[in-house]
């Protein structure tokens, strides 16, 4: 700027000492002075406030990114929490059962009702049937049926993200557990549709139920559930001797 100041200075004397040619073009050249200062001047009010902007838009972008991973964040938290009060509720559920598998035999109806008592799986504890007080019949719910082939599908999902949303060395028991417990509840499912169809058959044509049962080895499916309970047994006493449920914790409460 101060460079084209001199120059219009300098044309301004040249001005008073020359002829009218002179003057004309020693005008132009102000006026080109004045055009050129003046286009230099806006460049860099405009490179100012495009820099402004830049800055600004900067911000927004770091305080959008900041927002993401705090959503993110907070998500995984949150599922974490999630998925530990499920498994503190599944094994709640055995702990309580501990000790009382040989009242089940060969009834799958008794040891489901004992798996699904937990806020986790109460929505499909009567998938298995119930009484009618009406008429003291056996009743099935289709409704509650359907829900338990989702909630089925639901669990196995389940097993697989808590691969996804912890790291630890507990996960591998943990999915373990939950795959266990789910193919007990499925096992468990069409040993009731079995008693259930005995049952009926027993009623239609007169049958003796006891017969029935032995010819369609209830006793020795009764048996094998018991078995598989007892495995699920095994398993969660594995996690809570390893205290891996804490391990659990301790690696939510680095998330928050």
């Amino acid at each position: 700027m101060e460079i084209i100041i001199n120059f219009i200075n300098n044309i301004c004397e040249t001005l008073f000492n020359s002829d009218m040619e002179t003057f004309w073009t020693a005008f132009g050249s102000i006026v080109g002075a004045f055009v050129l200062g003046f286009s230099v001047y806006q460049l860099r009010v405009q490179n100012k406030r495009q820099n402004e902007l830049d800055e600004r838009q900067n911000n927004i972008e770091e305080r959008e990114k900041y927002q993401i991973e705090l959503n993110i964040k907070q998500s995984l938290f949150e599922r974490r929490v999630s998925s530990w009060n499920i498994l503190s509720g599944l094994l709640s559920s055995i702990e309580e059962m501990s000790g009382s598998s040989h009242k089940f035999g060969i009834n799958p109806l008794l040891m489901y009702i004992g798996l699904t008592n937990n806020y986790y799986l109460e929505s499909i504890q009567e998938a298995l049937g119930g009484i009618n007080l009406a008429n003291r019949e056996w009743r099935t719910n289709p409704k509650v049926q359907n829900e338990f082939l989702k909630k089925l599908s639901e669990m196995d999902n389940f097993s697989k993200e808590i691969m996804l949303l912890f790291s630890g060395n507990e996960i591998e028991e943990l999915k373990k557990f939950v795959t266990v417990y789910r193919n007990l509840l499925k096992k468990l499912y069409a040993n009731q549709l079995v008693v259930d169809s005995v049952r009926q058959e027993s009623i239609n044509y007169g049958q003796n139920f006891d017969n029935l049962s032995v010819s369609n080895k209830l006793e020795e499916r009764g048996k094998k559930v018991v078995e598989e309970f007892e495995s699920l047994k095994d398993v969660a006493c594995e996690i809570k001797t390893k205290d891996l449920m804490k391990q659990l914790f301790n690696e939510i409460k680095f998330t928050a």
